[in-house]
């Protein structure tokens, strides 16, 4: 549904309710400047995916609820939640059990569960008035200022103090956002936090990118601000998550030379040279990412690189045993089938599973099984599950993983395998999750 500005700032109200055939809920609203005011009704709602409100926009808000049965007296309406929407809040009320007063006001979420929001300032696109798309999930604001966030700065590294505890440095202060803004948010239920996090995170993101094909790259923009926010029927908080690596410092003397050298050699020298260099670009892709499912993508790209690479310099072309069984059967019965069918069921069972391949190069350089390789077959899975949308979030041993093994192959190929196990050996990254509550200012973590 869109709304105007105007609309918007009336609100939209939509329920959950379980219906029995002829029941019907019936919601009514009115508004006031001040509680004691007597004011009209307006309504009835009646569509639980949500109507516009029609009562004025004014500060205090009342509900009224009414339950319909239909001809059959033993069925009766279960309504099991409200929602009311309006200037960027939710309010909302938790149905005939547990009601314990007003719906209470959410800063951000639409409804109870995870929500992720993301503001940006779009390259080269703008709007002449403001207006806002409501989904199931999601709402997308188009809109101009007063849009307000949390702005962070300098969370970038930490670094060991001589007790050996870690010092970050940076800052977050609440801003507003200037000039022709979009900001998305989208809700998700669940009772693992990681899980519903990262899933209403993709989706936001998602999302970004559907405005980014119906409208074009010009609508995509720098965020100004990113938060998560946290809601039930007992209480709400927002939080900021601030993901900060501890990179030892690194010098670079002449002692590295000699590896670069000779990796720059070999990768000229490489058969599947084009591969390997693929293969580092989407290392490096991963490495950026600030994404786990991207930087997973991207690793897992680079590992399919160095697996097809291979393969299809592989002399002579590897057959599978299916392949062979049947073009022996059609030589040998000859059945009436279509030429083209014939062919295209041969070179569907010509070419080998991705798993296959990564094997047969994975021993093709090694000779043996690790941890990591044995793995590669979930890994795989994984991302055909990401790709389908069956799954919509992956854990940071699995990102690991895919990197690790990735590193190993990129080293084979280059000749630093001493430098880059070395390398692995040591003391992993630490990360920390720099945590950010909307409280009252005087009771702030201060950072």
């Amino acid at each position: 549904m869109i709304l105007t500005a105007e609309q918007y700032s009336r609100g939209f109200i939509d329920f959950d309710a379980v219906l029995a055939k002829g029941c019907v809920v019936e919601l009514w609203t009115r508004t006031a400047d001040r509680p004691e005011d007597d004011t009209e009704w307006t309504g009835p709602y009646s569509t639980p995916e949500g109507t516009i409100v029609l009562s004025p926009p004014k500060p205090y808000m009342q509900l009224r609820v009414e339950l319909k049965r239909g001809s059959d007296p033993t069925k009766t309406p279960i309504l099991t939640k409200v929602r009311w929407e309006r200037d960027g809040k939710a309010f909302i009320w938790p149905g005939p059990v547990g009601f314990n007063g007003p719906p209470g006001p959410l800063s951000l979420g639409r409804d109870y569960g995870v929500s992720y929001r993301l503001a940006f300032q779009p390259k080269r696109a703008g709007w002449a008035e403001p207006f806002v798309v409501i989904g199931h999930r999601a709402r997308i604001r188009f809109w101009k200022s007063g849009i307000k966030g949390y702005n962070i700065s300098g969370f970038r590294d930490a670094e060991p103090t001589p007790e050996g505890n870690f010092s970050v440095g940076g800052n977050i202060e609440e801003v507003e956002a200037d000039g022709d803004v979009v900001e998305v948010l989208v809700t998700v239920s669940g009772n693992n936090e990681e899980q519903v996090k990262e899933a209403a995170k993709t989706q936001v993101e998602s999302t970004v990118g559907l405005l980014a094909l119906c409208f074009g790259e010009q609508i995509l923009g720098k965020p100004i601000f990113a938060d998560y926010y946290f809601s039930d029927a007992k209480g709400e908080q927002g939080q900021i998550h601030v993901p900060v690596k501890h990179l030892p410092e690194l010098s670079v003397g002449m002692n590295f030379v000699p590896f670069v050298d000779e990796a720059l050699v070999r990768l000229d020298e490489s058969p599947i040279g084009a591969s390997v260099g693929m293969a580092l670009r989407w290392y490096v892709a991963g490495l950026n990412s600030e994404s786990p499912i991207d930087a997973f993508i991207a690793y897992f790209v680079g590992l399919e690189a160095l697996s097809v690479g291979y393969f299809v310099g592989i002399h002579p072309k590897p057959i599978r045993k299916e392949y062979a069984q049947l073009e022996k059967y059609f030589g040998r019965a000859q059945p009436t089938v279509d030429k083209r069918l014939k062919d295209i069921v041969l070179d569907r069972l010509a070419d080998f599973p991705l798993s296959m391949k990564f094997e047969r190069y994975w021993r093709g350089k090694f000779n043996y099984e690790t941890r990591e390789s044995k793995e590669f077959p979930g890994l795989n899975r994984l991302r055909n599950n990401l790709f389908h949308g069956s799954i919509r979030t992956i854990t940071s041993q699995q990102v690991d993983t895919a990197k690790t093994l990735l590193e190993k192959l990129l080293a084979k190929e280059c000749g630093i395998e001493k430098l880059v196990n070395r390398r692995q050996a040591g003391p992993k990254l630490l990360e920390f999750a720099l945590t950010y509550a909307t409280m009252p200012s005087n009771k702030r973590p201060q950072p």
